[in-house]
């Protein structure tokens, strides 16, 4: 008896082994996938981490004045420097390896960054879209989706978009044009030297065209086809632009955190001369242009000034025993009438005032005979019709995506450069996200399984971030 309950003892201990065994087998295998799944998650994790704190590093004079997140990947350099963003990763991935302890930890054994993608590809879309992303919030558009009620970028313009490039662009037809080119023809000063006469103040400020993005990397802005978009985002780019880029009438305080290598921004950005001055000329003369037409043909409406330049043109005319020229004596008069008084409009906007778009009898400004010399005709103050700033949106409207976004960056780069620290930085070695691809190792502690690879690839960007 004794013997069969030793038996029976050592049954119940061996089938307790067998059983403890397997739940330890168990136990152990369900630990060693669970913390395998658990590293892979914190590796996972790590990754996107050390990614976005690269991403981090992002440039705070960039963000600062322009609203434009972008990474330097030249680090202080001159040139893109994929190995030491490469390093960068690896000192994040080591710290965030360390901080998960021995129980999560892995192995590294390859890590590489690639895609990158620069603030300068498609003609610099990047940059339009945070740009246009800055303007949608500014306005509230990223809740309300919507173009109206704001301030110069209304349905209406967009309704009358066509309507608006055609008063901007408009001609005055073969015979006008002909007269215009007459009085053009005989004006021997130039529109700046005219418009500027009551101030000799015009910034002598200039660049180097080889210091100039858009030149040094022409092939990034050729194909202006990717820049293609919606009416409304064209108009918040150009909204931008206004808001963040100094003007004539809003010149800005050189300050030395806030340097401005050209002081004329926007006029640079429609004219894309390397001088303040060539800009100011350039942009007054479009201006002239405007005005003039708009001018023309208001003068060709109103009887007493057609009656005045007659009565002068008949006089001319019997003089020179030229009687059959009336006419187009008369013609030239008014031509010439319609352009003193744009060179006044233009002075006018110039000075910080407004000028209508369409002229009456009570806000035309010159007399007759300023025709001889318009730098005499003065300023009128008037809180009707458009400012400077609105003529500049009609000139911008009027550009070239492509060259506008370009001349843009041109801005941004310069007046980066010359902030103290920034002297090497450079638009086209910004990022706005890019690729990593890692593999790694995990030390198994159950089961002898030894060591196992993980890959990873992954990619990250500025819009990633802020949708998390």
């Amino acid at each position: 008896m004794k013997k069969r309950r030793k038996y029976a003892s050592g049954s119940i201990t061996v089938l307790l082994s067998l059983v403890m065994s397997t739940v330890l087998i168990l136990t152990t295998a369900c630990t060693e996938l669970s913390r395998t799944a658990l590293i892979k998650a914190q590796m996972v994790a790590d990754c996107q981490n050390a990614m976005a704190s690269i991403l981090a590093e992002y440039n705070r004079p960039l963000l600062e004045r322009y609203d434009i997140f972008g990474m330097d990947g030249a680090y202080g350099g001159t040139s893109f420097n994929s190995k030491k963003m490469e390093d960068r990763m690896k000192e994040y991935m080591a710290g965030l390896r360390g901080e998960s302890g021995i129980a999560l930890g892995y192995g590294e054994e390859k890590l590489t960054t690639d895609n990158y993608g620069f603030l300068t590809d498609k003609c610099g879309s990047e940059v339009r879209a945070q740009a246009i992303t800055f303007m949608k919030k500014a306005y509230g558009l990223d809740i309300l989706g919507s173009v109206a009620d704001i301030p110069g970028i209304t349905r209406d313009y967009e309704d009358n978009e066509e309507e608006v490039r055609e008063v901007a662009s408009n001609d005055l037809g073969e015979e006008a044009g002909g007269i215009l080119s007459s009085i053009r023809s005989m004006r021997n000063m130039g529109v700046l030297q005219a418009i500027m006469g009551f101030s000799p103040e015009v910034s002598t400020a200039k660049t180097r065209r080889g210091m100039l993005l858009s030149n040094r990397r022409s092939d990034l802005f050729k194909n202006s086809g990717v820049l293609s978009g919606s009416f409304t985002d064209k108009m918040l780019f150009q909204e931008y632009i206004m808001k963040k880029f100094a003007n004539y009438v809003n010149t800005p305080k050189n300050e030395a955190n806030n340097p401005h290598t050209l002081k004329y921004e926007v006029e640079y950005i429609i004219c894309g001369h390397e001088e303040d001055k060539e800009n100011l000329a350039e942009t007054a003369k479009k201006l002239v242009h405007i005005r003039e037409v708009a001018n023309f043909l208001y003068i060709q409406t109103d009887e007493a000034k057609k009656g005045e330049a007659e009565l002068v043109a008949t006089a001319i005319c019997m003089l020179l025993l030229m009687p059959e020229l009336i006419e187009v004596v008369k013609e030239i008069i008014l031509a010439g009438w319609a352009y003193a008084e744009s060179i006044c409009d233009v002075r006018t906007l110039l000075r910080g005032g407004k000028v209508p778009l369409i002229k009456t009898a009570a806000s035309w400004k010159t007399g007759l005979f300023d025709i001889v010399n318009p730098t005499g005709s003065g300023v009128l103050r008037t809180n009707e019709g458009l400012d400077y700033g609105t003529y500049l949106r009609v000139l911008l409207f009027m550009e070239n995506e492509a060259d506008k976004t370009g001349r843009a960056l041109d801005i941004m780069e310069l007046n980066i450069k010359a902030t103290q620290g920034y002297a090497n930085f450079g638009m086209d070695n910004c990022i706005f996200g890019f690729g990593m691809t890692g593999a790694f190792t995990i030390n198994h502690i159950f089961g002898g399984l030894g060591r196992s690879k993980l890959d990873y690839r992954g990619a990250i960007s500025y819009e990633m971030l802020e949708k998390r």
